[in-house]
């Protein structure tokens, strides 16, 4: 390793430039007087007696002398210790603190969606994304224009769990439907739809075609959550009344959470 190496090497590890030169050249001639090492070093003589008290302050030089006061290096052996120590008590701290700090939120996953033909096509493309999992809330209407994206998602297995409160038309996978006429609900309640693909990402808002419909697609846990319980909610309301069995379904949908839930469900009849 030549002089310049271990000039860069000592820089690297903290030491200004002018320390590390103060340290490079007793490391060759020792010991020294501030003078010499300034001569030696290239550092002003303004400047050398400060340095050389930083150096003492660290533990990296050592007065040996007194009059005139002479200066010797810490030992490179010692050196690469005390190094090492700093370094990794400097990294524990970091970690420490690192692993204490919440990360930021996620970036922003939202997306709205306004007008009736693009929330129809927002869905559409959403459902042809589906790998392995469909679950939505929908009216006939929207399920009828929506019915040829649901029958090649069905074609590629995916599993598709609808829920309705209207009467549909033939609906590839699993439906939970009141079967209600869909003119009559209209009296009262808008058009709405909700789609869940693969647990990851959700489309949810209005379907009203002489409407300014408005919808939002994310990937957003947390609004990926409240959809899907918003489905599984209904199915289950659907179930207790018209004694229909949906735990296939179920576990489709809330996967071990449900295995948790019936255990207290159990409890509270007692």
């Amino acid at each position: 390793m030549t002089r310049d190496d271990i000039l860069d090497s000592l820089q690297e590890l903290g030491f200004s430039t002018n320390e590390a030169r103060a340290y490079k050249g007793l490391l060759f001639e020792s010991p020294a007087t501030g003078y010499e090492i300034a001569q030696r070093a290239g550092i002003p003589r303004s400047a050398i007696y400060a340095v050389l008290k930083r150096l003492e302050d660290e533990g990296m030089v050592a007065r040996v002398e007194e009059t005139p006061a002479r200066y010797a290096p810490l030992p490179p052996t010692d050196l690469l210790g005390v190094l090492r120590r700093r370094f990794d008590r400097s990294l524990e701290g970091l970690d420490t603190s690192l692993r204490r700090l919440r990360p930021p939120p996620p970036p922003v996953d939202l997306w709205n969606v306004s007008g009736y033909s693009e929330v129809i096509e927002r869905a559409r493309t959403l459902i042809e994304s589906a790998e392995e999992h469909i679950f939505c809330s929908v009216w006939r209407r929207e399920a009828s224009r929506l019915k040829p994206a649901f029958d090649a998602a069905h074609k590629r297995k995916v599993k598709i769990i609808t829920f309705s409160f209207c009467a549909l038309d033939e609906q590839p996978g699993k439906v939970y439907s009141y079967g209600l006429d869909e003119k009559d609900l209209e009296a009262f309640w808008k058009h709405k739809v909700i789609l869940v693909v693969d647990h990851a990402r959700t489309l949810m808002g209005g379907a009203e075609p002489d409407d300014d419909s408005d919808a939002v697609i994310t990937g957003h846990p947390a609004i990926n959550e409240v959809a899907l319980n918003n489905i599984a909610l209904d199915i289950t309301l659907l179930s207790q009344r018209r004694k229909v069995d949906s735990t296939d379904s179920m576990v489709e949908m809330l996967g071990d959470r449900l295995g948790s839930l019936d255990p207290l469900v159990a409890k509270s009849k007692r």
